[in-house]
């Protein structure tokens, strides 16, 4: 699998939190030739059943396919758009920026820049940013862009040096990518029942693995999220490394026994690995996971990610493909792993 081109797919699609859809149909297409069948649910997550085993431990992998964006929350007489965020959007970054409005067709608008005097900008309030379209009187509006459309930032993937890329979405298309990868390392099928999960809402409550991952009833789960990953700026001990392989959480809402688990595998089939502690709960589907039903014995691994939650998310392609082997390993020993 060619990973580059898949994450272009992937962070290509848009799919702000509650519009899912076209970024839930690109997974979907890229997830069907590994799963017997694929599904897009009414709630716009990927619904993929790789294999049914009855008694057998059913494991799923889910990450979210929603990304953080823009609504549109006013229409100003002169055709200004102001717009609200969904999701943790970093509005420092924001001013300046090109846009695509998802109207009844694509609009392309650019975030306006507020004025301001002196030498150094005022911090930014939601309230005073605007999207310029180009157009000069809300009328021309009609019919094109309502209150309540979606907007998001355009950003092509970028590949970087050292087997980087950068770009917007990699929360958490790059965890879907992840297990797009596991699936493609799989040769024979799976001890276990397995099923995928492209979640939706996640950036807004975690929404799509309450309601999607109840339809599913598994017995196990294993969360695919991004978490921070170093920077000069930033603490390094809650920070993972770039290049240093899947970060593998421990934190009381996850079943401790598989965090272990996972963490042996890694070292036995020699896939770099980190550590992730959490003193609570982990802020990912994984919260929502094990909450399930009577309760689901729930894993998280995390894939490194700087300047999360901006246009310029970076990865390492490394990182993404040592998530990918421990979940294809996971798989083939599913018979130790889940228990």
């Amino acid at each position: 699998m060619e990973l580059t081109s898949v994450l272009s797919e992937l962070t290509g699609a848009a799919g702000v939190s509650g519009l899912e859809r076209p970024a839930a149909e690109t997974a979907a297409r890229l997830l069907s030739p590994y799963a017997k069948q694929v599904s897009v649910t009414p709630r716009g997550s990927v619904i993929g059943r790789i294999c049914e085993k009855p008694d057998t431990p059913h494991l799923l992998l889910d990450a979210h396919i929603d990304e953080i964006g823009m609504m549109i929350s006013r229409i100003e007489p002169d055709g200004m758009l102001r717009f609200l965020p969904v999701g943790g959007l970093d509005l420092r970054l924001l001013c300046g920026q090109p846009v695509t409005v998802h109207g009844t067709r694509e609009i392309p608008a650019v975030v306006a820049t507020p004025k301001w005097d002196g030498d150094t900008p005022p911090a930014l309030k939601e309230e005073e940013l605007l999207l310029d379209a180009g157009f000069s009187d809300a009328a021309e509006l009609t019919g094109i862009v309502s209150v309540g459309d979606r907007a998001t930032v355009d950003a092509l993937l970028l590949p970087l040096q050292h087997n980087r890329v950068s770009g917007h979405a990699l929360d958490d298309r790059a965890g879907v990518a992840a297990i797009l990868y596991a699936l493609s390392l799989l040769e024979d099928e799976p001890p276990c029942s397995l099923s995928v999960l492209f979640s939706s809402q996640e950036e807004v409550g975690l929404l799509g693995a309450q309601t999607d991952g109840f339809s599913l009833q598994p017995t196990h789960a294993i969360a695919v999220d991004v978490s921070f990953a170093e920077t000069p700026d930033a603490p390094k001990a809650k920070c993972g490394k770039l290049e240093s392989g899947s970060m593998i959480g421990f934190a009381p809402i996850l079943d401790h026994a598989l965090s272990r688990r996972l963490q042996r595998l890694a070292e036995e089939e020699n896939i770099p690995y980190q550590n992730e502690v959490m003193g609570g709960r982990t802020g990912t589907n994984a919260d929502a996971l094990s909450l399930l039903q009577g309760g689901v014995c729930c894993g998280l691994i995390s894939i490194p990610l700087r300047y999360m939650h901006t246009s310029v998310e970076l990865v390492s392609l490394s990182d993404l493909k040592a998530v990918g082997k421990l979940l294809a390993a996971a798989i083939r020993k599913a018979g130790d792993i889940l228990c």
